[in-house]
């Protein structure tokens, strides 16, 4: 199904999104920045607000916010409702009650605020309350729960008790698994998809949907071609593909406020742009490159094992000597930015923080790995999904210690 923009895009705008001059076009707000601040905030020649950020944060020694785990749901041999299998979506709600989507069990556990477990609800299936796949989900704000589920093209509602309400069509065509998308403050429902631009092209993009789901908007994302190994046919059209370990890409993610935060890890710059493709606000932090170690090499190089057994050629060369300037970020409802940082790997992983302006306060330091799923901020609290060293899944809550 083709999906038709609304209005014209604004390419432009999109184009200019990785490549911003930095020429000013005058001083735009360091007289209202914390004492203390390096940094300096500037209005560039299209109106977006540049900010420039030291490499140390504004936080002094002892204000760093710090991450307590105090809650853990999960099982690695145990047989029940802790011992998850795919784990497709992960919210929390305003009781502290956790939702666990596992994907391969076709259903949604509940757990109570100790983590214990509540109730489940879902089964494999195409009928009311039912799922063929999960691939993710999120609070609507009159506060139920959307679940959506890829191979059924559908949007799943549900009460916070689990019993279902309704369910929305979703129109088919590109399939995202974690599904980026969800709502934003005004009720508004974002989901990616393939989107028609000027002039007849198709790419990847966003919707917004009205609160009766009618698709009012569209926002082209950036092409981007990172880096990778191909297997292509006898024609020479790219077959499978695997991206070069430690490669820079491109990361992107919505906002409760409606706008699209993005950036290439090449190097620390990360651009907000509002729905209609201008770019408001953009953010830089010096960083010193990281080295990729021996063992991470190598370990990079064990896991692209399925591509050479589907015949590829890999190109050990070709692997960057450093790493990214950031791995992915997402912002809380707060409007602050957590951007994954790069470390060494003797050192702990976490978060670099910018607040709602842009400065850097610091970073949050963290020994978990946390996985693929985008953590979730609420109350005080980080929910996300960790793995330990046999990649078993668990479901955590880390309290917010000095925020």
């Amino acid at each position: 199904m083709r999906i038709l923009t609304s209005r014209p895009f604004r390419t432009g705008a999109a184009a200019l999104l990785l490549s911003i001059a930095v020429a000013v076009a005058g001083c735009g707000g360091d007289a209202g920045a914390p004492s203390g601040w390096a940094g300096t905030i500037d209005t560039l020649a299209n109106g977006a607000v540049l900010v420039s950020n030291p490499e140390t944060g504004l936080w002094r020694e002892g204000e760093e916010w710090r991450l307590v785990e105090e809650m853990r749901i999960g099982s690695m041999d145990v047989e029940g409702p802790e011992l998850f299998g795919s784990i497709a979506g992960l919210v929390a709600d305003e009781r502290g009650r956790v939702y666990v989507a596992d994907a391969q069990a076709h259903e949604i556990r509940i757990f109570d605020t100790d983590g214990r477990h509540v109730r489940s609800f879902g089964r494999k299936g195409g009928g009311p309350g039912e799922f063929e796949q999960i691939a993710g989900m999120d609070w609507a704000p009159d506060g139920n729960l959307w679940v959506m589920d890829a191979r059924n093209s559908r949007y799943a509602v549900f009460d916070t008790a689990g019993t279902f309400i309704t369910s929305h069509l979703r129109p088919g065509g590109h399939i995202m698994i974690p599904w980026p998308g969800g709502f934003d403050r005004e009720g508004n429902l974002y989901d990616m998809n393939v989107i028609s631009t000027p002039p007849g092209e198709f790419r990847r993009g966003l919707i917004r949907y009205d609160r009766e789901m009618e698709p009012r908007d569209t926002f082209a994302l950036p092409e981007h071609e990172g880096q990778s190994f191909n297997i292509t046919d006898a024609g020479g059209r790219r077959r499978v593909s695997a991206s070069v370990p430690f490669s820079p890409g491109q990361s992107w993610t919505l906002t409760r406020a409606g706008d699209v935060w993005m950036g290439v890890s090449d190097r620390y710059r990360l651009h907000r742009v509002s729905f209609a493709g201008d770019t408001l606000q953009v953010l830089e932090k010096p960083f010193a490159p990281v080295a990729v170690s021996a063992t991470e090499r190598d370990e990079a190089l064990e896991g692209l094992k399925w591509f050479i057994d589907q015949g590829g050629k890999v190109d050990a060369s070709r692997i960057p000597a450093t790493k990214p300037a950031f791995g992915r970020f997402f912002t809380d409802e707060a409007g602050y930015l957590w951007v994954s940082s790069t470390r060494a790997e003797s050192e702990n992983s976490g978060y670099d923080i910018f607040d709602p302006e842009g400065r850097y306060l610091g970073h949050v330091s963290s020994d978990l790995q946390i996985g693929y799923l985008r953590p979730m901020i609420r109350n005080g609290s980080m929910y996300a999904v960790v793995q330990d060293e046999m990649e078993v899944p668990y479901v955590v809550r880390l309290r917010i210690e000095g925020r």
